[in-house]
């Protein structure tokens, strides 16, 4: 099991591991770019799906999971074969580890068989409510596990427990099994070890295999691998020539004979460690396994092929790619993977004519692979599928230099498909040259592309002079790139005109924004028009951005014109830019006071930001004002805290003074009315941002807030309005631990009558607790409750996290949802 990026609506993942794979996320997919203002919000990982298991249309250079699985896991280990009963013989146990022991469990899942890999057969609880992380079988057949105990943070103390299956450890096979562990093998004979290759526990025949091995046992170890009574003492007697012949290649030789054994589990073991040794002697008895009726042969040869770098088994590689025709990803990773080590550049291109998109798909990744620029013919495939999965070779993790101009080119051809389109998008601002901005605007102009990348390639045009360090795909670190700003003024100024007059109300946004970054000065006039002409007040409030940026003459008539919009938030905007326009101080104060006396909300909020900006006697006595009716609570809870920012922003010694006293007077309070200026007045859409894109709270990697996938960690809280009132919600924040959501946390109770239970708050009433303690639901009467601790939240205060205009933001977002 693999941890998942944290991003909403993902879910870890149950993956097999084979050599050469590509399966997991790159650091770069979760942090980095998101927080860059000259880049993007699209996330490779999620927006491509590539950490679900597979699906029609999946990128090909990934080898997906075999299942997404449960959130924080852990601990790992197998049943070696002897441990628990034989219920449990098979058994994968994982450690979900979610922070609370609520949601934490052990879970046992068993894997079948489904082509060369595996699918998730089963998966059950083994047991819940305790925190582990390391799991691990004991000599004595039982499962041992530590315990955490209870939230993240580090501890001096912990737990170690024990599980076992009632009488288990009596069981005479589980008692000889840890008597042979603990034993030395020195003094046994050899046929006693070969007898032991025999023995139903994977670690006593394993210490067998090596015992033998120590006593270059050659000839037993053979003798073990082709007796056919039992599959185990064979697959131990190769893996022990193997051994032999890591030292002395010459003992591989017997490996050969095996590939043509009528058990196929044999087959794919001797193919495998063929492979391993790099054993080249035997690589011509490998093709023929390339077409053996069971996958697990197919795909071992396959890589020993590669490994062993078998140059006439190029053309065999391609029949096994073929008759996959794409559908086993273990087999496409495989050939892939052994096309790249045969280096056979011109050979691996050619198959661009290959009639089978399985064949085609598997040339790309061998071709990105080898960063092989010739992987840019496969842009012209007649198959969607085929280019993009070109256009993520060229592109993405670095890239590959000689095949971006191929890359770029394709924006001519009027290409659909996000992933394709950012990536031709993408070529062309790395590429940095006149045609290449040329070739966005012309793109950015065509009505048949989507808006969404009509906007983002008018939003490359704005970064041009000195783009993101981090591609605007994937994430990767490209370097610092400073180009001459005039090739995207000229790019822009051609679509300007055009674009402001017919684009959606998000193209015209893109493009007054472009404009400013550019200080495309021939736009100030269309801009302006704008301001009020606009249909729509995103486009109004871009429009004036742009205004004032480009310094236009006509900045001040833009502000009094947003100022009298039918829009809240031009109007908004407008107060945000009075300190701009350089009025006289007075003139200013006295504005943005009255506005503060009889505004709305948001433009009291507005206007006080900007109050603060100002320097001058006028806004000083104004704040003074505010901050005394803040000490006698006479300020509004939705201004409260922007009385207090804009008063601190002066930075006007008595004023600063008269707060710090205010503020720690309220510090030593209860949380709620410390944080009582964080209750009201926030703004719901940056506090969803907060949640979903902040990379200090990480909110979703703990909180699902829709009705899809996503975290488990702690309560979903895609309702959490109707459940909790707005005070609820801010001491949910400040003060975690005050209350624990059912289910997610561990209450101590001491009855009146001596007895304490501890465990996991699974539900609460007005009447009663109902309490886990590992033996199922207890139901306790609050009249019969003489003391109640909850344990500590596994989610930390926001208070040392977050500032408090961000939890204002949250608290206000929370409040939506209902």
């Amino acid at each position: 099991p693999d941890n998942d990026a944290d991003h909403p609506g993902e879910l870890e993942r149950l993956v097999y591991i084979v050599e050469g794979m590509v399966s997991g996320w790159r650091i770069n997919w979760q942090f980095g770019k998101y927080v860059d203002p000259d880049n993007n919000a699209y996330k490779v990982w999620m927006d491509e799906n590539l950490w679900k298991p597979r699906w029609a249309g999946q990128a090909a250079w990934i080898t997906p999971p075999l299942a997404n699985w449960h959130a924080g896991p852990a601990g790992f280990d197998h049943n070696p074969g002897t441990a628990l009963d034989d219920a449990w013989r098979g058994y994968f146990f994982g450690a979900v580890f979610t922070g609370t022991p609520g949601g934490s469990s052990i879970q046992g899942f068993t894997l079948a068989p489904q082509g060369a890999g595996f699918r998730l057969a089963e998966d059950k609880v083994v047991v819940s409510g305790i925190q582990a992380t390391g799991v691990k079988f004991g000599p004595d057949g039982a499962l041992y596990f530590a315990d955490w105990i209870v939230g993240w943070d580090p501890k001096e103390r912990g737990r170690i427990w024990k599980l076992d299956v009632p009488g288990g450890a009596a069981t005479a096979v589980r008692a000889a099994t840890r008597s042979l562990i603990a034993a030395s093998f020195n003094d046994r004979s050899t046929a006693d070890l070969v007898v032991l290759l025999h023995h139903d526990d994977m670690r006593v025949r394993t210490k067998a295999q090596f015992e033998l091995v120590e006593r270059g046992a050659a000839s037993d170890l053979l003798a073990s691998a082709v007796q056919t009574h039992y599959q185990f003492a064979r697959i131990h007697g190769l893996w022990g020539i193997g051994q032999l012949a890591r030292a002395d290649l010459s003992k591989a030789r017997p490996l050969a004979g095996f590939l043509t054994d009528g058990d196929p589990e044999i087959r794919a073991q001797a193919a495998k460690l063929i492979g391993d040794l790099r054993y080249g002697a035997a690589a011509a008895a490998l093709v023929p396994l390339l077409h053996d009726p069971v996958a697990r042969p197919r795909f071992f040869a396959a890589e020993a092929l590669g490994r062993v770098m078998y140059a006439p088994a190029f053309r065999p590689l391609v029949d096994m790619l073929a008759e996959n025709n794409d559908e086993d990803v273990y087999l496409r990773h495989a050939g892939a993977l052994a096309l790249s080590r045969l280096s056979m550049t011109d050979s691996i291109a050619a198959l661009a004519m290959h009639p089978s998109v399985g064949v085609r798909l598997a040339a790309v990744v061998a071709l990105r692979r080898m960063k092989s620029p010739a992987v840019a013919r496969f842009l012209a495939d007649r198959d969607a599928l085929v280019v993009t999965e070109a256009a993520r070779a060229i592109n993405d993790d670095g890239g590959i230099d000689g095949a971006r101009a191929a890359l770029a080119a394709v924006l001519d051809s009027s290409p659909a498909g996000e992933p394709l389109v950012r990536r031709a998008i993408n070529a062309n601002l790395v590429l940095g040259t006149t045609d290449a901005a040329r070739r966005v605007a012309q793109y950015a102009a065509r009505p048949s592309g989507s808006d969404t990348m009509r906007v983002e390639a008018i939003a490359v045009l704005g970064v041009w002079p000195r783009p993101s360090i981090l591609d605007r795909v994937d994430g990767s670190h490209l370097g610092v790139m400073v180009r001459d700003s005039s090739i995207a003024r000229m790019a822009l100024a051609s679509i300007v005109e055009p674009l402001f007059s017919t684009g959606s109300s998000a193209v015209q946004v893109a493009i007054a924004d472009a404009v400013g970054r550019l200080r495309l000065q021939s736009a100030a006039g269309l801009a302006f028009a704008k301001v009020s002409a606009a249909s729509t007040p995103e486009v109004r409030i871009a429009a004036l951005r742009a205004v004032l940026v480009l310094g236009d003459s006509r900045s001040e008539q833009a502000v009094r014109a947003a100022l009298r919009d039918t829009s809240v938030t031009v109007r908004m905007a407008a107060l945000g830019a009075i300190p701009r326009l350089r009025l006289p101080e007075a003139t200013t104060a006295d504005l943005l006071t009255s506005v503060i006396n009889t505004g709305s909300v948001p433009e009291q909020q507005s206007a006080l930001a900007s109050l603060g900006q100002i320097e001058g006697s006028s806004a000083r006595e104004s704040l003074t004002r505010l901050v005394d009716q803040l000490a006698t609570g006479r300020i509004a809870p939705e201004i409260q805290l922007d009385v207090a920012e804009a008063a601190r922003a002066t930075k006007h010694a008595p004023l600063v003074m008269r707060l710090d006293a205010l503020e720690k007077t309220r510090a030593a309070s209860a949380p709620l009315v410390a944080y009582a200026d964080a209750l009201r007045g926030g703004d719901a859409r940056r506090g969803q941002r907060v949640v979903f894109q902040g990379a200090a709270a990480q909110c979703t990697r703990c909180h699902n807030f829709s009705t899809g996938p996503g975290a488990n960690v702690g309560p979903p809280l895609r309702t959490i309005a109707s459940r909790l009132a707005r005070e609820q919600l801010l001491e949910a924040l400040v003060d975690p631990s005050a209350r624990i959501a059912p289910g997610f946390g561990p209450v101590q109770v001491t009855l009146k009558n001596g007895k304490r239970t501890f465990g996991t708050l699974l539900e609460e009433t007005d009447v009663f607790l109902m309490v886990d303690a590992g033996s199922g639901p207890a139901r306790i009467l609050k009249t019969d409750i003489a003391n109640r601790v909850n344990g500590p939240s596994a989610m930390p205060a926001m208070g040392s996290i977050l500032t408090r205009r961000e939890i204002r933001d949250v608290v206000e977002y929370l409040s939506t949802l209902k």
